[in-house]
């Protein structure tokens, strides 16, 4: 047999033989009738210690930093979209977002991660798990973290509705639904995975004042009472005082990203909240004769 043949006869052996691990690795969808909050799981790839490793050598080279992780990170992943029930205004929503869930015995502790403003329906984690952040994210569980991503309510499962940017009530139920979920997920009677109970919040951007607002929650003994046990957040870059913010913004001469400012009055006038807010914005905020003012005021009277 020729070099080439044998190579070439040894590449598919190699190939059959890891794929048929991986089909291995495929879970069935949870049987159980119980669930209060998962409505289903799909799995959708798994991401082998190998790839990870190789992920994070890649990053060592442009942040060092990520060398210490890389050490941690030593069993594969898989990845699942699921769908949860969740409320908003008093109505339920079906909404959805990425578990990831390392491979191994456990207990794992959880890590819920809330992104950063976002404004594509293409790019929301559930539909877009490939997407640089998210991959990167998803390799986290690898440390021995499960780790949970929600889209929000208005993308995925629910982009038919308008997300509501920076509302405290949507945000707060669709990170605290999502994670009564994940626990249900990894139950007995569904994947059988241990959690150690504990639980980590990180959020940047937008994701920094969501980490902040469940946190609140969580110490005010509002949600997640008895399911988890909040060891620590990290946030970072959050609207955490957002008059504050839009005043300095309203100050500025020039301000780059003015779409910020549009996704919130347009979130706050569908919520209702613009006829609170709106009297304290046009009067702090906007200066006097200001055609976007009188527009909204007019929205405000309909």
């Amino acid at each position: 047999m020729s070099r080439i043949k044998w190579f070439l006869s040894l590449t598919i052996i190699f190939a059959a033989l890891f794929f048929t691990s991986c089909d291995s690795l495929f879970d069935d969808p949870p049987e159980s009738e119980d669930n209060e909050y998962l409505v289903s799981n799909e799995q959708l790839f798994i991401i082998s210690e190998l790839e990870i490793d190789y992920i994070y050598a890649y990053f060592a080279t442009l942040y060092p930093e990520a060398a210490a992780i890389q050490q941690k990170a030593d069993v594969g992943v898989k990845v699942y979209k699921i769908t949860y029930k969740t409320h908003f205004k008093g109505e339920e929503k079906i909404a959805s977002g990425l578990v990831c869930i390392p491979i191994g015995k456990g207990p794992f502790p959880v890590l819920s991660y809330q992104n950063g403003t976002n404004t594509l329906h293409s790019n929301a984690p559930s539909v877009n798990p490939n997407y640089e952040l998210y991959k990167f994210l998803e390799t986290v569980a690898s440390t021995g973290f499960v780790l949970a991503i929600p889209d929000y309510l208005g993308f995925g499962e629910t982009e038919d509705m308008f997300h509501p940017y920076l509302d405290k009530e949507a945000t707060v139920n669709a990170v605290a639904d999502m994670l009564l979920a994940v626990k249900e997920l990894t139950s007995e009677g569904n994947l059988n995975v241990k959690l150690s109970g504990d639980l980590y919040i990180a959020g940047y951007s937008m994701g920094g004042w969501a980490t902040l607002q469940v946190q609140k929650e969580i110490e005010e003994g509002n949600i997640l009472s008895g399911e988890f046990s909040l060891k620590a957040s990290a946030c970072g870059a959050g609207p955490y005082n957002l008059f504050f913010i839009n005043s300095h913004i309203m100050g500025l001469s020039s301000y780059p990203m003015p779409y910020f400012l549009g996704f919130m009055v347009d979130s706050y006038i569908r919520t209702g909240d613009i006829q609170i807010l709106m009297p304290i914005f046009l009067k702090n905020l906007m200066p006097p004769g200001c055609p976007v003012c009188s527009m909204a005021q007019k929205m405000v009277n309909r």
